[in-house]
């Protein structure tokens, strides 16, 4: 365990006995001791537990542990998009905080790939009911079958969700009930999708095992070419993309987005724009468009605070 200071009165420790390496700030001692409200921050692809002063989002820590809240971040096992492991993580991590000193409420805080963390646990018992009282992310993936569709995540979200991935060796026509690819799908009744990242992409179901050459499956309804994707990424990421979600579990908290119309990285008008108009009925589901930045590097303590207090932090 290693102590640390991050400014006046900033105090971090490094925590690494726990299921995963994690950072927590602490308040002052005088406003220890008492049940705490506790900020839990998911990183970014490619990020991780240890927030330094330099890193963009620290503002919102600084503020947040100014206020007397404890602020805590996991490893989250890496990139792990969203999955059953990061939830798992998540509560971990609440639970060591809660050793440490009684937590009376969370709020989920993350960028990126963490807003898409964030996301969620939220609403699948991750936490004990009522404990989350609001979600705050920034330039957040809120759909993963978008992120999925992405060169640049593909293969990512492949490693997290263990999705076995092939492509097709020949070209399929609209109603192929056989897919030539040497991807290994024994289980019938898995969903397949076809031609990711292309114009063409669909969802079939197999209806025999894999031989290693090809898979029988329902009649495709577009046209493949060969060496067009086909995994089981819609079996495996079942359950845990919030655009798929029912509403009914992301409706009872507050909900707060920063996204940016420039970002080339994750597109507000893919995600952030979509998933606030499908969560309206909750108590808030307020967007910040900001443009200083094109993918995250942008933070708002003030705001960030505000949200918080609204939440009853």
């Amino acid at each position: 365990m290693t102590l640390g200071t991050q400014g006046a009165e900033v105090s971090y420790i490094d925590d690494a006995s726990g299921v995963q390496a994690m950072r927590y700030w602490l308040p002052p001692s005088d406003r220890l001791g008492e049940p705490r409200p506790l900020v839990v921050y998911c990183h970014q692809a490619g990020g991780n537990h240890q927030i330094n002063p330099t890193y963009w989002a620290y503002p919102l820590i600084h503020a947040a542990v100014q206020e007397g809240w404890i602020v805590a971040a996991s490893n989250l096992h890496g990139d792990g998009w969203g999955n059953a492991t990061q939830m798992s993580d998540i509560a971990a991590l609440v639970a060591q905080i809660s050793a440490i000193n009684p937590v009376s409420k969370v709020l989920l805080a993350g960028a990126s790939m963490g807003g898409l963390s964030c996301a969620n646990c939220h609403g699948r018992d991750v936490l004990a009911a009522g404990l989350i009282r609001g979600v705050y992310v920034i330039d957040a993936v809120l759909d993963l079958n978008w992120a999925y569709q992405q060169t640049a995540y593909r293969a990512s979200i492949n490693t997290a969700y263990a999705v076995t991935a092939s492509t097709l060796t020949g070209a399929v026509a609209v109603g192929a009930t056989s897919l030539p690819t040497a991807g290994a799908f024994p289980v019938v009744g898995t969903q397949l999708q076809v031609g990711a990242g292309t114009a063409n992409v669909e969802t079939v179901i197999t209806t025999g095992a894999s031989n290693g050459t090809s898979v029988a499956v329902t009649a495709t309804t577009k046209t493949h070419a060969s060496g067009d994707a086909v995994s089981d990424f819609p079996t495996k990421s079942a359950g845990f993309d919030p655009m798929q979600r029912p509403i009914s579990d992301l409706t009872d908290v507050r909900w707060r987005f920063l996204a940016s119309t420039a970002d080339t990285n994750v597109l507000k008008s893919a995600n952030t724009d979509p998933f606030a108009a499908r969560i309206a009925a909750a108590p808030e589901e307020g967007v910040v468009t900001h443009n200083s930045s094109t993918h995250t590097q942008v933070s708002y303590p003030a705001d960030f605070i505000a949200f918080a207090k609204r939440c009853g932090l």
